[in-house]
């Protein structure tokens, strides 16, 4: 057996690690970390100017859980480790992120006469880590020993500490003696990391770990997808700059987020997508579980609203919703921006700044966690789809799952969730059908469907398709001389839609035409009821002409009447483009529109193209 001693920093991870970098090996770490080198690059020219026997200027790096603070600092330590002349002056000393051990001044300096004997058995001197080892715990004066075995070997320590704000909450009683060794002890030198700003003068210089931008998140995604060998990454990076720059909104820039989703991208849509992405906010259930956790009451709040609207607030509106005053919602918003929690978005016209939840990820993990009903509590998963795939991608996926006729609950669920996102009437109209059908037909008991839908609010729109698809199965059961349980009331009320449904098409003609003629007061029942009683399957048919009736509206002046009465009926969040197609034509200003989220935002604007063509979007 070879006896070479085997360092185990040089092992690989073959892959970044998500949570860990410790795990990684040096040369993984290297080979992953594209991005930040600026700022790598400057931490390491202050350190080439640090005299000995003067003070140190101590650092703090400031950022979200998941920025690459532990990345960075384990890269830091490397970088002084393989420089020639940083790495015969200063011995940098690695802890693991949680030292939940400390609870005096005396268990820090026995953790770094801990992470000491780690480094001399890195370089290979084991004995002299293992008799170092042995008086660890029995050590009276820990930093003074610390200083002297640093004084044998004729270099200074450098500290690399994570997690700094829960290491100074545990030694509040020692703060002042801390204060003391840090600013006179010239062979220390401590750079920490933070989730949040800490209480302590000694540290001079602060750098905040923001988003990574667009390009060294593509960089990023360059090198995982030539390193994970999947070449139909990169190749999206060349031929798809767009959805870059989605995949950046949907991480705000987040490097663990980012390294996250890049399986997905990897796998694309030929995968389990839904499965993929359950299992992807299952593992980010813990970081961003931790994040929001570590926020005060008010801002969990304030963050709530804003999740679970998913589209950008204003401080008024948050109020409003909050019962707070305006002052208190802006307070928490410009608080929650700095700390990088949320982000200002272009308002629209007339209106103050709006903001949303910077990254998107992270609201789509909060919608999946707070959601009920099948619909409702997938619509995490159309947001992400919203987001992540390009309308081409999803047009083919749909049609695929479609001819694949999978059947159990969990795809009549995902095929329900998909006609919210792809284009095209029939397409939907086949996706809702065939999730309905597909349920009917995993639970014969339909009061038991109607209980998984929420038909009195937000499924409210599918009631008469599903209404159908009960029809063609008591017909079957007819036939088939089958037990039936439905009441008389409920076969005569499928029969009434079912001959509404026949004189749709006469209903749009009569209704524009009143509208066309000035005639609102004789139009408007009749509009009311087209949309109160109309499922998404006959509009879906009938689309050529539905636009036609708001067209009229708008140019007679009257689209406030017309979007009060889509926003009285079942359709309008399901057809939100449309919604806020005529809101902006109500406006007078296209944009209106940039107040919305940007997958609502670009079939809106082609929408008004047709409602209001003569709004033209601003150059």
């Amino acid at each position: 057996m070879n006896n070479q001693q085997i360092n185990m920093n040089d092992i690989r991870l073959h892959g970044a690690a998500v949570y860990n970098p410790a795990l990684s090996s040096r040369e993984e770490l290297k080979d992953y970390f594209v991005a930040r080198t600026e700022l790598l690059d400057r931490i390491v020219a202050d350190l080439r100017q640090e005299q000995p026997g003067g003070p140190c200027r101590h650092r703090l790096i400031l950022g979200l859980r998941g920025m690459g603070k532990s990345t960075l600092l384990r890269r830091i330590g490397i970088a002084v480790e393989e420089d020639a002349e940083l790495g015969k002056l200063w011995l940098p000393l690695t802890f693991p992120e949680e030292q939940y051990n400390i609870s005096t001044a005396a268990d820090l300096w026995r953790n770094c006469l801990d992470a000491f004997c780690d480094l001399l058995e890195e370089r290979g001197r084991k004995d002299d880590a293992a008799a170092l080892d042995k008086v660890v715990d029995a050590v009276e004066d820990a930093l003074a020993r610390l200083l002297a075995e640093a004084d044998k070997l004729g270099c200074r320590l450098l500290l690399l500490m994570d997690n700094m704000d829960l290491i100074l909450e545990r030694l509040k009683g020692d703060q002042e003696q801390l204060r003391a060794i840090f600013q006179h002890e010239s062979r220390l030198l401590l750079i920490g990391a933070s989730t949040q700003q800490v209480d302590a003068d000694f540290f001079h210089a602060t750098d905040e770990l923001q988003g990574l931008s667009v390009e060294e998140m593509r960089a990023t995604l360059r090198k995982l997808a030539e390193l994970g060998k999947t070449p139909q990454v990169a190749q999206l990076l060349d031929d798809d700059p767009a959805r870059i720059k989605t995949l950046h909104n949907l991480t705000g820039g987040n490097p663990r987020t980012i390294v996250l989703l890049y399986n997905v991208l990897a796998r694309g849509l030929d995968g389990d997508v839904r499965s993929d992405l359950e299992g992807l906010l299952d593992l980010v259930t813990p970081l961003y579980k931790a994040r929001f956790e570590e926020l005060p009451q008010q801002a969990q709040q304030l963050m709530n609203e804003l999740a679970v609207n998913w589209d950008p607030m204003t401080a008024r509106q948050l109020a409003d919703k909050l019962g707070w005053d305006v002052n208190t919602a802006s307070a928490q918003l410009n608080r929650l921006q700095q700390q990088g929690h949320v982000e200002k978005v272009e308002a629209a016209s007339g209106k103050r700044a709006a903001f949303q939840i910077g990254e998107r990820f992270f609201n789509i993990w909060y919608l999946m966690r707070a959601s009920r009903r099948v619909r409702r509590k997938l619509i995490w998963l159309v947001h992400f789809l919203r987001m992540f795939f390009t309308t081409a991608e999803l047009q083919d996926h749909a049609k695929k799952l479609l001819r694949e006729e999978k059947s159990d609950v969990r795809w009549a669920e995902y095929k329900l969730a998909l006609a919210r996102v792809v284009e095209g009437r029939q397409l939907k109209r086949e996706l809702n059908y065939d999730g309905l059908r597909c349920l009917l037909e995993n639970e014969k008991d339909w009061k038991k469907v109607e209980a998984m839908l929420d038909l009195e609010d937000e499924d409210k729109e599918l009631c008469p398709m599903l209404n159908d698809i009960k029809s063609e199965n008591l017909y079957r059961l007819i036939e088939n001389n089958e037990d039936i349980d439905i009441s008389i009331d409920e076969f005569f009320k499928l029969v009434d839609i079912l001959f509404y449904k026949r004189n749709f098409y006469i209903s749009c003609i009569h209704i524009s035409t009143l509208v066309a003629n000035n005639q609102w007061s004789e139009a408007e029942p009749h509009f009311r009821a087209l949309l109160a009683k109309g499922d998404e399957e006959f509009f879906e048919e009938n689309w050529q002409i539905m636009p036609i009736m708001f067209k009229e509206a708008v140019r007679t002046g009257r689209a406030v009447e017309a979007l009060a009465l889509l926003d009285e009926s079942p359709l309008a969040e399901r057809w939100r483009p449309l919604r806020e197609a005529l809101a902006a034509a109500k406006e007078g200003s296209v944009r209106y529109l940039n107040g919305v989220a940007p997958e609502v935002r670009q079939p809106a604007l082609e929408i008004l193209k047709t409602i209001a063509p003569d709004m033209q979007p601003q150059a």
